[in-house]
């Protein structure tokens, strides 16, 4: 691999590619509370493994590969706010997907189908009714839903009153208690929406004013990180973080009352190329430095820096790639605490939990593959949400009767 050393910068005898070093220096360290001088020295011993043990601290990945995947070559995303949105609208969904059949009567055409959208909102309630229960009575009677003390509490059409057969379930609310903007449900690990507006398109004409239900997607995004050359990787890692600036992070009333960040999302995961055809790093020798520390080091600095709150990174390697070190890890946890603790500024850096997984080349492979750039394609969105629907154990069948 021929090298021009002129497009590099000296620092403690390590060559650092300009464009690189230019990309950190002006957008990612003004981002932290660590002055220029101490963030490189700690970058370099981190991602060199200086002060690190050599025992590889990847996990098995076969949970991950079990799951369905969508890879996200983010050096080729030109919408990166669009890779970040992980939940959808059910009935959207509902209504472009042929779950219901779209057959003489239920077609979709090109304006709203009232037959077709009136099955979509009864498949709707028959989820919530399947996937969070009241105690008596269905969602389909629901005329209001408010919270008393702590708990969800649905007014039916009878007058009667009723909660959730598990009362824990029910985890935030956004707006006042007895007429919210929205409610926020939990099952399985992962959330669902119920989105309140007496003024909108489907809220106007709906008993209880539900407007939407959105659905938290059922697939990992896998956000590859390679690229061939240090202007390409610069420009995957500015994408990488515009996608972890876009994440849909709320912020709700738990069921104590206390405002609390609820970000409805599924994990994002990266993953590394061993090497570039321009090294970003080389050590005193010469030698390129390891690609998937220094990404994985960086990843983790941008999500922490431009994440709120705590968050976790998970990475995935290369199954034969051991720079992925126990020792990298701690030492990455102690440059984010330094990040978070300096007083040399106001800003704060959140906490970034990392896991690493280790993948076999042929594993991710298997997963559904995006490589178009633009926006992911409604055909797309209203898969992730059937697939949530089915992640939470309804039979989407059912839609085709009800």
């Amino acid at each position: 691999m021929m090298i021009n050393k002129t497009d590099y910068l000296q620092h403690n005898g390590f060559s650092i590619a300009t464009e690189f070093h230019r990309f950190m220096e002006d957008t990612v360290i003004p981002a932290t509370p660590i002055d220029p001088e101490t963030f490189w020295n700690t970058f370099l011993n981190v991602v060199t493994g200086t002060d690190t043990e050599t025992t590889v601290s990847c996990e098995s990945s076969d949970d991950f590969c079990n799951r369905a995947v969508t890879t996200i070559p983010v050096s080729e995303y030109s919408h990166p706010r669009d890779a970040a949105v992980s939940r959808g609208s059910l009935y959207d969904a509902l209504y472009s997907d042929n779950v219901i059949p779209h057959c003489a009567g239920l077609k979709p055409g090109t304006g709203i189908n009232a037959a077709r959208h009136a099955r979509v909102i009864r498949c709707a309630r028959d989820f919530l009714d399947q996937t969070y229960p009241l105690a008596e009575g269905s969602h389909r009677d629901a005329v209001a839903y408010m919270v008393y003390f702590q708990n969800l509490l649905v007014i039916l059409a009878d007058g009667s009153t009723t909660g959730l057969q598990q009362p824990e379930q029910f985890v935030g609310r956004n707006g006042p208690s007895d007429k919210p903007e929205s409610i926020l449900l939990k099952h399985n690990g992962t959330h669902t929406e119920i989105l309140f507006d007496c003024n909108g398109k489907t809220g106007r004409n709906d008993p209880a004013s539900i407007n939407d239900i959105q659905l938290e997607a059922s697939s990992y995004k896998l956000f590859d990180l390679t690229a061939d050359t240090v202007s390409r990787k610069c420009s995957t890692y500015s994408n990488w973080m515009q996608i972890v600036k876009s994440r849909h992070c709320r912020t709700f009333s738990d069921r104590n009352g206390d405002h609390s960040s609820i970000e409805c999302k599924n994990r994002a995961i990266t993953t590394t190329a061993n090497e570039l055809s321009n090294a970003l790093i080389l050590d005193p020798q010469g030698k390129s430095v390891p690609q998937a520390g220094v990404d994985a080091v960086t990843a983790a600095l941008i999500n922490s820096a431009f994440t709120p709150g705590s968050n976790r990174l998970n990475i995935v390697v290369p199954q034969a790639d051991a720079v992925i070190t126990d020792g990298l890890i701690d030492s990455l946890h102690r440059m984010l605490a330094l990040a978070a603790g300096s007083e040399n500024k106001a800003k704060t850096t959140s906490q970034t939990d990392i896991k690493v997984f280790a993948a076999p080349a042929d594993k991710p492979a298997q997963a559904e593959t995006r490589s178009t750039p633009g926006a992911l394609p409604l055909k797309n969105h209203a898969a992730s949400v059937i697939g949530a629907m089915k992640s939470h154990g309804y039979d989407v069948k059912q839609a085709a009767t009800i």
